[in-house]
């Protein structure tokens, strides 16, 4: 009984893996922010921004017309509650972006070799949406 238990806890360790770099395989790089809200401010009237993933857990957001090239870092972590997925934002260089956010990927046009990929981070004060082109 006790070898099959740690069987079940290593096939749960690498489905948890799987779910990780298979959703990092899709956020990986840079993404266009097309809309972006913080609490009732409308970030998105402000300005154009960048944000990328990279490295399996950092994440930054750069304001494209900003000639400084300042990015806020943060550190991030996606995992699967039930049937969602949930990205952490934590350590950022801007505390508003810290924080449990729902995450959603979703395919919004297809073309013969590339596809449109949107993301959208959903959490109680911050709402981001941002698409890339994916080659298939």
């Amino acid at each position: 009984m006790k070898n099959f238990n740690y069987i079940i806890l290593f096939f749960l360790l690498i489905s948890c893996n799987s779910i990780h770099e298979e959703n990092f395989e899709t956020l990986k790089g840079e993404w266009q922010v097309t809309e972006f809200y913080h609490k009732d401010d409308n970030l998105s009237l402000k300005g154009l921004y960048l944000i990328g993933f990279e490295n399996n857990n950092h994440s930054w957001i750069t304001k494209l017309e900003d000639k400084t090239n300042d990015f806020v870092s943060s550190d991030y972590r996606i995992y699967k509650d039930e049937d969602s997925l949930r990205m952490i934002i934590q350590n950022s260089e801007d505390s508003r972006f810290d924080g449990v956010y729902d995450l959603y990927i979703d395919t919004i046009q297809k073309f013969n070799y590339q596809q449109i990929i949107e993301i959208t981070l959903d959490s109680k004060s911050t709402y981001l949406k941002a698409i890339r082109l994916k080659n298939k």
